[in-house]
């Protein structure tokens, strides 16, 4: 089976999403975008349609419409309609600007096992609460400790120091009834995600997806 690979976003239009009406997003020549305005102008709203956009490839988020446009009493989405321009290569076929349309009748189509494949990752806002916020655990909590020597953890702890001015030294995972979570060790201290502060928890997370995403994969980022 042919593989898909180098693939590409070029343009983004929607015709009506939520708020979000005839509007155009060109992506060309920006490996990176950031999108700017007040609350409820859709920012998120265009960040969900993407994650909704593919399949993955090999490793990535598997979302669907219905993880952020779930149908409701006010709100079943029909007569939503939007559109992607991308280009990709299957095996050793290239295709250029193809066009993928996504709309809701009585369901979104195209259906899941028709859409474009892409390895893709979206950072929520979910991602930025301390573990301890989630822990429902009240008694003491005993893990084992092993340090993660390769290289990649070792450009992520020089990233996470630059950007936090601080000096860390070892990326490690904990394991504890069965879950396993990362901490870190600074010179003189040892602490667990479970310590971690909103700000160290997110950085680490996004580089760590940053440094082990696929090639060609689409990363989302909702920092609200």
């Amino acid at each position: 089976m042919a593989v898909v690979s180098q693939q590409k976003l070029e343009l983004l239009k929607v015709r009506k999403l939520k708020n979000l009406i005839e509007l155009e997003l060109d992506f060309v020549g920006s490996p990176v975008t950031a999108i700017l305005g007040p609350n409820g102008n859709g920012k998120s709203t265009v960040l969900h349609a993407l994650a909704c956009a593919y399949q993955p490839v090999t490793n990535g988020d598997n979302l669907k419409f219905s993880n952020f446009f779930l149908p409701s009493t006010d709100a079943l989405w029909n007569e939503s309609y939007l559109e992607i321009t991308h280009t990709y290569r299957d095996g050793q076929t290239l295709h250029s600007s193809i066009k993928t349309i996504y709309e809701k009748t009585s369901r979104w189509k195209p259906i899941y096992a028709r859409q474009p494949k892409r390895d893709l990752f979206y950072i929520g806002i979910d991602k930025c609460v301390p573990m301890i916020e989630m822990e429902k655990k009240q008694a003491k909590i005993n893990y084992a400790t092993s340090e993660v020597a390769e290289n990649v953890f070792t450009i992520i702890l020089q990233k996470a120091s630059e950007i936090l001015n601080r000096r860390y030294l070892k990326y490690n995972i904990h394991t504890a009834s069965g879950k396993n979570f990362m901490g870190v060790e600074i010179e003189g201290l040892r602490y667990s995600a479970l310590s971690l502060s909103a700000g160290e928890q997110k950085i680490f997370h996004i580089l760590t997806i940053l440094y082990n995403a696929p090639k060609n994969s689409l990363i989302l980022i909702n920092s609200h």
